[in-house]
Order: C-alpha cells, then sequence, then structure tokens
C-alpha cells in the first residue's frame, strides 16, 4: 500500500503534457474579420510551425515542429484545433511560444 502511495505522489509532481489552444485576433489588431473560427475560410493546404523557446536562449527551442493543418469538413479556421504538439517535457517557467500558420 506505501508503494502505491508514493507512485502515485511521483506521477502528481510530474509536469503537465503540452497543449495548444488558439483564438483569433479581430478587426483593429489583426485582419481577420471574425474571431469566430468557423466564420474565416482556409482555401488552401496549411502548416502551422511551433517554437516554444527560453526567451533568453531563442536559439535552442525546446519544441520545435511544423505540422500540416488537416483540412475540416467546412474548410475553415476551425481546423487549427486538430494540431496536436508533440509531448515534449517542457520546464516549468515563462516560456516563449511562436506560431505562423
Amino acid at each position: 500500500m506505501k508503494r502505491l502511495l508514493t507512485l502515485g505522489l511521483i506521477a502528481a509532481c510530474n509536469t503537465p503534457a503540452p497543449s495548444l489552444h488558439l483564438q483569433l485576433a479581430g478587426p483593429t489588431v489583426q485582419e481577420c474579420p471574425s474571431t469566430d473560427c468557423a466564420q474565416v475560410q482556409m482555401t488552401c493546404a496549411s502548416y502551422m510551425s511551433i517554437r516554444i523557446i527560453d526567451p533568453s536562449d531563442p536559439a535552442a527551442p525546446f519544441l520545435s515542429q511544423c505540422t500540416e493543418i488537416p483540412p475540416n469538413r467546412n474548410k475553415d479556421m476551425c481546423s487549427l484545433n486538430s494540431v496536436d504538439l508533440d509531448q515534449t517535457p517542457l520546464p516549468i517557467r515563462e516560456l516563449e511560444v511562436r506560431v505562423a500558420i
């Protein structure tokens, strides 16, 4: 019983898996016609570049991936939600996330 409790505590202290949650910036900030992803069309094949870096050392990213964005049925920006981050352990501190589409 004591062994199971110790393993449970160790697992609870692990770094959480990284995940990505994107929001569109609307008019006046960017040129997206809407903040609703279903209202913004993606008419061509697209890729998402994601880099997670330490701001003091951008040359050595913790995560660097380029992923094709699988189009959804409506061919809109909601398909961005289908991109998964590589499950790379990240340090728990302030990091910079760079996303380009």
